[in-house]
């Protein structure tokens, strides 16, 4: 090879259709800076810290729908980028790694900053390639189905030659086709075969996906239940089939003459307390998942791995099939729709009616980004249902609080308003993601953190406070520190249309009424009453 190692290597990728690049600036991966640093065609954003660097460049991978690399030193660098790539993993992201190591001499010595990085992600990168030398970089085989590692190693950086060659981008419009499996449509058949009362539930939907899903379900005419992130919860031509309140589906559907016998779901994992607990029934329905995906999200059931805009227009029903009628479950669950409403209003300062509040005040074509599970499973309880056309996004591959903040700077847009909504815990646990604020100068952004004073989630599972982390921290120097404009607001959601362009928003519910709430919530499902 005539070109250094790490010429070679941004040479390959940039062949492969990566341009745009996320820089954590040191010693052993300053040959790649300084290339990157010559080449003005390629994008580059910089953070002093990998573990959000990564979450961000996962949130710019999912906006442009091109692989983003990360480019850190050697040591533990490396390790940091293990959360993003696990939550890559599981979505599907075609995050690239680019390690810098030092030669492979060394490894195994314990000198400074020589850690074991070949293959340190595991199962966790699709494709990796330990490179030295004059090997070549393969990167070009990777098929951006989930995270690629590239581990690099070079010599002592002030060895090579100051000549920094300009990067050459050719080829910036390529684009990957995903490899599907054979159409699978008789597994579809058997569920509905087995299947006459099914509920159908909608998880994370790409735009493209949705027409297709919105026929298939006017087809099927049965009840579905569609979380926000799958773009159909405020669909009006779905009005009439959908669930709002999961709680309490499998009481009112035996109640109402629709026993729900099968579970189909389209899109992503749900994250609703509902899929959840359908581990418990295992062996009592039938449940089969479609979805871009290759992951079933439960230990049982079919699983069919598809395009789902190509697959269900060409899918037809089984002529013998006819739904049991759902219209008594359909319309006892929207009476339990309207009881929970009043909820809304007879606890304002309640969490619940806050998340309710903020919908509304939230403008119409915002990104709207959930950033754990609280958020999410409240946005899809209290949000109001009329079609704001939202784009409703969460990062939700391991269900877990990381790197939240940095995945939604990296998906935020000069075209559009662009609200997170996160937790307290979430906040404090993605601190140097608002490093990347004041990078993003022209972009409307919006940073809401409900603070309820730890993790209220766990309030309604475990008794024990300790696994709740109470505290009494509030975000003002959070936000100063950064000197992102800060706003507090208690028990009460701020006018929405006199916030600033970039302002990170602190709400602290009242906890008694969000507490009442959830007493009065739960009264509901316990309560009997036929319409």
């Amino acid at each position: 090879m005539t070109i250094p190692i790490y010429q070679h290597v941004l040479n390959k990728c940039v062949k492969a259709g990566i341009t745009e690049f996320c820089i954590c600036p040191g010693s052993r991966n300053s040959p790649f800076i300084k290339i990157l640093m010559a080449s003005p065609s390629i994008v580059k954003h910089f953070s002093y810290e990998e573990r959000s660097a990564a979450f961000f460049a996962l949130g710019r991978t999912r906006e442009s729908g091109k692989p983003v690399a990360v480019v850190t030193t050697s040591g533990t660098a490396v390790g940091e980028l293990l959360p993003a790539a696990m939550e890559a993993y599981y979505t599907e992201d075609p995050l690239l790694l680019i390690t810098a190591d030092r030669p492979k001499r060394f490894r195994g010595t314990g000198a400074p900053q020589a850690a074991e990085q070949a293959g340190i992600f595991g199962v966790y990168a699709s494709f990796a390639q330990d490179i030295a030398h004059d090997e070549a970089c393969l990167i070009g085989e990777w098929n951006w189905t989930g995270p690629a590692h590239l581990n690099v190693c070079i010599e002592d950086p002030k060895s090579y030659p100051e000549i920094v060659t300009e990067l050459s981008v050719m080829h910036s419009n390529i684009k990957r086709q995903k490899l599907w499996p054979e159409i699978d449509f008789t597994t579809l058949k058997l569920f509905f075969e087995r299947s006459r009362s099914p509920l159908i539930i909608v998880g994370a939907l790409a735009s493209e996906e949705q027409p297709a899903v919105r026929e298939f379900l006017l087809r099927a005419s049965a009840p579905i239940y569609c979380e926000g992130a799958s773009g159909l919860r405020e669909d009006p031509q779905l009005e009439h089939l959908q669930v709002r309140t999961e709680s309490a589906i499998w009481q009112l559907s035996e109640q109402k003459g629709y026993p729900i016998d099968g579970v189909l779901r389209f899109g992503g994992i749900p994250v609703t307390r509902l899929w959840r607990d359908l581990e418990e029934r295992s062996g009592q329905l039938s449940q089969c998942s479609l979805s871009s995906s290759a992951f079933s999200g439960l230990s049982y059931g079919c699983h069919i791995k598809c395009n789902l805009s190509a697959f269900l227009p060409t899918f037809t029903l089984p002529a013998d099939w006819i739904g049991y009628d759902a219209s008594k479950f359909l319309d006892a669950d929207k009476y339990r729709q309207t009881q929970i409403d009043q909820l809304f209003e007879a606890f304002p300062t309640s969490e619940q009616a806050l998340y309710r509040a903020i919908s509304v005040g939230i403008p119409k074509n915002s990104l709207v980004y959930l950033g754990n599970s609280l958020p999410v499973r409240e946005w899809d309880l209290a949000a109001v249902k009329t079609p704001k056309a939202f784009h409703v996004t969460a990062s939700r591959g391991l269900n877990g609080i990381d790197g939240q903040i940095s995945t939604f700077l990296g998906l935020c847009t000069k075209v559009r308003d662009n609200w997170a909504i996160v937790g307290d815990l979430t906040a404090l646990y993605d601190f140097a993601a608002l490093w990347m604020v004041h990078k993003l100068p022209e972009i409307p952004l919006k940073i809401i953190v409900m603070n309820n004073g730890g993790g209220k989630l766990f309030a309604r599972i475990y008794k024990d406070p300790i696994f709740q982390q109470n505290h009494t921290f509030n975000f003002e120097h959070f936000a100063k520190n950064w000197r992102i404009p800060y706003l507090r607001s208690d028990g009460c959601v701020p006018e929405t249309s006199r916030l600033p362009n970039q302002v990170f928003v602190e709400i602290c519910p009242d906890e008694k009424a969000t507490e009442a709430f959830w007493m009065e919530y739960d009264a509901l499902s316990k309560r009997r009453r036929v319409i």
